[in-house]
């Protein structure tokens, strides 16, 4: 048995792809996605440290490639007759059993690192393409985004949760209702504001307790903050209403919510967001 790793991208069709929107720019993120999590999982393989009994002299680290399938990537571990022999590193070979090197486990250790880090790998290559695909998608994540860069979040959750969130500290991101702005619209578009709410979990049984408020006030400073910085959402709205031009302001209000047999400490963050000229009027 080889050592082997296998990295696969998916995705759902929802918004404007359900629409037949920007398939193309979504089917060029999505390639260059599983390219990025290979490559950096063939790097992560070839600085992985080898430094017992049976380790690597360079040949298993020259021969790891990058096969593609679709939207698949398989690194296959190099069973190489004298030269190199994956299985013996990995642990996996009959002769692994009867000798004292175990092995490193280095795929299985890379395969768990390279899935906590392929979020952020699909986040850092959706910045490329987010411009292509335009339409409500577009917007949904340009919101999202900086919350899977920020690194604070154990998961995010693009919809209100029916049920218990998790562990750690999660973030859950909807929408609201769609209101226009009449002061900012003319007599030939409707401008529109669009709230969007992020409401951040944490366990009132997390330990220490002295960290929860803290821990919801750094999350909270790195949302407003960013949305506060990029506040025309990378030029997809008209402005992110920080200061409460058409209602309620970028804002966050704190208290607690009960999920199944678990009682959160919460933060909910209201995004309003105003779209210019949205809607065509006519007679």
């Amino acid at each position: 048995m080889s050592g082997r790793m296998e990295v696969t991208a998916s995705v759902s069709a929802t918004g404007p792809l359900a629409d037949g929107m920007a398939e193309t720019a979504v089917t060029e993120w999505l390639d260059a996605t599983v390219k990025a999590i290979a490559d950096e999982g063939v790097r992560m393989l070839r600085e992985f440290p080898m430094n017992k009994t049976g380790r690597a002299a360079g040949a298993f680290q020259a021969n790891l490639h990058v096969y593609r399938r679709g939207l698949d990537a398989v690194i296959p571990g190099p069973q190489i007759k004298g030269v190199t022999w994956a299985s013996w590193l990995e642990g996996t070979s009959r002769r692994n059993r009867s000798t004292r090197f175990k092995g490193y486990a280095l795929f299985r250790q890379t395969r768990d690192r390279l899935q906590e880090k392929a979020p952020s790998i699909a986040e850092a290559e959706l910045q490329n393409y987010i411009g292509q695909m335009g339409g409500r998608w577009a917007l949904f994540s340009a919101v999202v985004s900086p919350a899977m860069r920020s690194g604070l979040f154990d998961r995010v959750i693009e919809h209100e949760p029916k049920s218990k969130p998790g562990l750690g500290i999660s973030l859950a991101v909807w929408t609201g209702s769609i209101t226009p702005v009449p002061r900012a619209s003319g007599l030939a578009a409707t401008t529109l504001r669009l709230p969007f709410y992020a409401r951040i979990y944490i366990s009132m049984l997390a330990e220490p307790q002295d960290g929860i408020d803290p821990d919801l006030l750094e999350a909270e400073f790195a949302l407003m903050g960013a949305w506060s910085a990029g506040f025309t959402l990378g030029g997809l709205a008209l402005a992110v209403d920080l200061l409460g031009m058409a209602g309620t302001p970028l804002s966050s209000a704190k208290g607690y919510i009960q999920h199944d047999d678990t009682l959160y400490r919460i933060s909910e963050i209201t995004c309003p967001v105003i779209l210019d000229d949205v809607f065509a009027q006519g007679a």
